[in-house]
Parts: structure tokens; C-alpha cells; sequence
């Protein structure tokens, strides 16, 4: 059994949500981060990201997180799960809200233009 951990998930899409579920679920702290406030609060309200994965009950242990540096600033790992033409942008806000010495990690699929 892996130690309990405490997870930020950057991406609030249907991978990312559904990872995000799958790590609460597993018992760890996961906080979920999106670019869209609103759409947070009423996934926190809700339990169900409505858009990507409707139907499918998100667990109570799942947090949501507006603010990137606050979700980065407490976690130990970090899961990158924006689409590709984010990607870049995003590593470098978690880059420079990060603590020290966390892990980071990435599920994103497709290249950067450019």
C-alpha cells in the first residue's frame, strides 16, 4: 500500500477529473485545480463534472482548488492533466508556486504548436 499522499491535479477536463477521483478515492489528499472558478464551485457543489463526465459521482474527499499557487504550494506531487496547447504555461505557473523537492508528473496528450 502506497503512502498517503497530498496531490495537485492541474486540469479540470474529463482526464483530469477522472484521475483526480481515482487518486481521492485511493485515500490521498487531491486537490483539483481549473481555469474556470465557476465551473469548480459548482462541480464542488454538485460532486459531478457535469460537462466531461456526467453522471459519475465525484468523491466527498475531492477538493477543489481555484488558485493554482494554493494548490501548489501544499502538495507533494503535482499531475499535469491540460491539454497541449497549455501545457507549457501551466508547468511554469506550477514551476514557480511549487515547493522544492515535489514531485511532478504529466498525462498530456498531443504537441504545442509552435
Amino acid at each position: 500500500m502506497l503512502e498517503k499522499q497530498s496531490i495537485a491535479v492541474y486540469g479540470a477536463g474529463s482526464w483530469g477529473t477522472a484521475l483526480a477521483a481515482h487518486l481521492a478515492r485511493g485515500g490521498h489528499y487531491v486537490e483539483l485545480w481549473g481555469r474556470n472558478p465557476a465551473d469548480l464551485a459548482v462541480m464542488a457543489e454538485q460532486r459531478c463534472n457535469q460537462r466531461f463526465l456526467p453522471g459519475v459521482l465525484l468523491p466527498e474527499s475531492l477538493r477543489y482548488q481555484p488558485i493554482l499557487a494554493a494548490a501548489a504550494g501544499k502538495a507533494d506531487w503535482h499531475l499535469i492533466v491540460v491539454p497541449s496547447h497549455a501545457f507549457g504555461q501551466v508547468l511554469q505557473q506550477v514551476a514557480n508556486a511549487r515547493v522544492p523537492r515535489t514531485g511532478v508528473a504529466w498525462a498530456t496528450k498531443g504537441f504545442e504548436l509552435g
